[in-house]
């Protein structure tokens, strides 16, 4: 390789810092650097659970943003985005049961959550400062919009008919990330997206180094959920607790969201997980 082409422009830039120091700060922090170096090239192992590091790297995330900038943000698109705006003010917050999702028909969008965490043991986990204090409100339009994003995470899968298995995270993921970039100004999407570019490109990357089994999988989930991220409404604006009892084909239509989901991922996201695990972890 000709490194003197590769090389050419560079400039050399000195700093009386004893540290390493970056113009990005998301490379100055060491804990967001070992998330990404080991998540990116590590395999599966069931040694290491798959998100053991995620509340270190969420915690350096959280310290390693601009949070002024983004309420600015925020505060720019309201003035110009009147659905948002409305949203905003109403700051409503989830606070169904697992018994309530229970109580909904056969094969409805509530009654589906309910059946998948039934079958896994799970419990309906909100937010854990509505346990903690059930009158908590957020703050922030960011902090209320990540509550958000958390409460309604699993109807992504649903509304898609993905599943839950490792490789049905792709079409949630990038269908929020296309539907952010259709209906919010580029700055702010980006911000709201960053939380799910730390956790799910790096699989991008392990999964053509140690499963090229589960690549096509893996793409097809990514296309075709940022396509329909970018033909459908907001879906953030959703107050779900309204349309529990619709199917996702109904819901799908009163919320205009597009489908293109529907793919069984289940064997390459046993591939990929090397064969131990073939639902969230």
């Amino acid at each position: 390789m000709d490194e003197i082409y590769w090389h050419k422009g560079l400039k050399r830039i000195t700093t009386q810092s004893s540290t390493l120091i970056s113009s990005s700060r998301y490379l100055n922090d060491a804990r967001l650097r070992e998330w990404i170096s080991t998540e990116a090239l590590r395999r599966n192992g069931r040694d290491y659970p798959f998100l053991y590091g995620l509340p270190t790297m969420i915690r350096a995330l959280d310290e390693s943003r601009d949070i002024d900038r983004i309420d600015a943000l925020f505060a720019a698109e309201r003035k110009i985005n009147p659905a948002l705006d409305r949203w905003l003010d109403e700051r409503f917050v989830s606070r169904y049961t697992k018994a309530d999702l229970a109580a909904n028909p056969e094969g409805s969008i509530g009654r589906r959550l309910f059946d998948y965490m039934d079958a896994n043991g799970f419990e309906l986990e909100l937010d854990p400062r509505l346990q903690a204090d059930p009158d908590w409100k957020p703050t922030t339009d960011f902090e209320y919009f990540n509550l958000r994003s958390g409460q309604t995470h699993d109807f992504d899968h649903i509304l898609a008919e993905v599943g839950f298995d490792f490789m049905s995270e792709l079409y949630p993921a990038f269908f929020r990330i296309g539907n952010l970039f259709r209906h919010l100004g580029e700055e702010l999407a980006g911000e709201l997206g960053v939380l799910q570019m730390f956790i799910i490109w790096p699989w991008v990357m392990r999964t053509i180094l140690h499963y090229p089994g589960a690549w096509e999988a893996m793409w097809d989930g990514m296309m075709k959920g940022y396509a329909a991220g970018q033909e459908s409404a907001p879906v953030f604006l959703v107050r779900y607790d309204d349309i529990l009892h619709l199917t996702p084909a109904e819901a799908r239509e009163r919320l205009g969201i597009v489908y293109r989901g529907g793919a069984d991922t289940t064997r390459e996201s046993a591939l990929w997980a090397e064969g131990k695990a073939t639902h969230k972890v």
